[in-house]
């Protein structure tokens, strides 16, 4: 058995009286993940802060694309995997560009940006929040 299966074990033990109702699940496991994270954040910061096992992430951005084992130890690899940086569109660089090839007047192309923008989806986010009654 792996430890990732020990522990796994150890928290589906903890469920009890979540495990009810589909709604409890969730209650149950948004609240795990949001301590997992606080406390994901704690170890990565200790893992590469004092304890000098692993690089700060600006240094580890050098490597090339791919996967790379950046520390091994008997039990445990830590993997990072870099990945092609996102180009984005710098609006000001594409209006001065467009008005001195074209001869364009920058109001006219930064409204002639604006009208091509379009709406993506709207973000959303979901939880379940525990009731008053239910704590009593």
């Amino acid at each position: 058995m792996t430890i990732k299966d020990r522990i796994l074990d150890a928290v589906v033990a903890r469920i009890g009286a979540y495990n009810k109702t589909s709604i409890g699940q969730v209650f149950f496991w948004q609240t795990v993940l949001a301590q997992a994270e606080t406390e994901l954040k704690k170890a990565w910061a200790e893992l590469q802060g004092t304890s000098g096992y692993v690089a700060p992430d600006d240094e580890l951005r050098v490597y090339p694309e791919g996967e790379h084992v950046v520390h091994k130890t008997k039990m445990f690899s830590v993997i990072i995997k870099v990945m092609t940086r996102r180009r984005t569109l710098n609006e000001a660089r594409l209006i001065n560009g467009l008005c001195q090839r074209f001869k364009l007047n920058p109001d006219d192309a930064r409204t002639f940006i604006e009208q091509c923008k379009a709406e993506g989806a709207a973000p959303l986010s979901k939880r379940v929040l525990e009731n008053e009654t239910a704590a009593a």
